[in-house]
């Protein structure tokens, strides 16, 4: 009789601890489930903040690019440039800026002479690029050269820089258009809804599309070239804050990238299916 009470407790033993590990095991799956998809999520949201970023910096490339004729065929210009006569060039050029600029396909526009001096600028936002960079890199390869660089004042621009000549193998200069990151913050916004900003690397706010909000978000930012993920509350609303890198001509950080975008739905719908699965 003993012998059968001590056989029963232990198959009631067993089977209470195989019941107590199906459930730790489901526990956890479901922890591993719920923390691999908001993993998805995050590399998702990330993904397509830097695909319509992208998209975005190609697309005026690509209008900057159309214009090429506009230092290309006029051979007065060249001439002038050849000569490194200024006010020739800026006789010339003047009009030209004008035009871009209220087709906003430009904010400025530089010319180097082939030694990098300064012989034609006229720029919207005060911008001056800096020779050394991809303007002198344009030079250097016969290419033309792309890519968001700080200009005489610290301020980051999207650079396109072409190369110059007044007959076929004569370098004679460099011709360069800019466009503040501005520009494309708002049609950021545009397309997609969210508050976007551009931080330099002391953390200050340079571009910005909402600075109200920022403000009330007070985000907490990576360390400098990373990405981070986060969520804040403001007035009962949630934000996915999403920081990555803006990326220089050079290949290297030079700017925090930060979105804000509102997801209170999203993000409530989430949170209610992670404690569900957690009971």
């Amino acid at each position: 009789m003993n012998l059968f009470k001590l056989l029963k407790t232990r198959i009631v033993f067993v089977s209470a601890l195989s019941i107590l590990l199906i459930a730790v095991t489901l526990v956890v799956a479901g922890v591993l489930t719920r923390q691999e998809a908001e993993s998805r999520y995050q590399v998702e949201a990330f993904n397509g903040k830097r695909l319509l970023w992208d998209r975005i910096v190609d697309g005026q490339l690509k209008s900057m690019h159309a214009e090429l004729f506009s230092f290309t065929r006029n051979s007065i210009a060249m001439a002038a440039l050849s000569e490194s006569d200024g006010k020739a060039l800026s006789n010339q050029l003047q009009s030209t800026f004008n035009r871009l600029k209220a087709s906003q396909i430009i904010d400025g526009m530089q010319v180097f002479s082939a030694s990098g001096q300064v012989l034609f600028k006229s720029s919207v936002t005060g911008a001056e690029v800096v020779f050394a960079g991809v303007a002198q890199s344009s030079l250097a390869t016969g290419k033309i050269t792309t890519g968001i660089e700080k200009d005489r004042a610290g301020k980051l621009n999207l650079v396109f820089a072409l190369p110059l000549y007044n007959a076929p193998g004569s370098g004679v200069g460099v011709g360069v258009y800019t466009r503040s990151l501005q520009a494309l913050l708002d049609e950021f916004k545009r397309s997609e809804g969210s508050d976007v900003y551009i931080l330099n690397d002391n953390s200050k706010v340079i571009f910005s599309t909402n600075k109200e909000l920022f403000a009330q978000l007070t985000p907490s930012l990576p360390s400098f070239g990373e990405r981070k993920y986060q969520h804040y509350s403001v007035a009962n609303e949630a934000y996915a804050v999403l920081v990555q890198p803006v990326m220089g001509a050079d290949g290297r950080a030079v700017a925090h990238f930060l979105s804000a975008t509102e997801d209170t739905e999203s993000y409530t719908k989430r949170t209610n299916i992670q404690l569900y699965s957690s009971v």
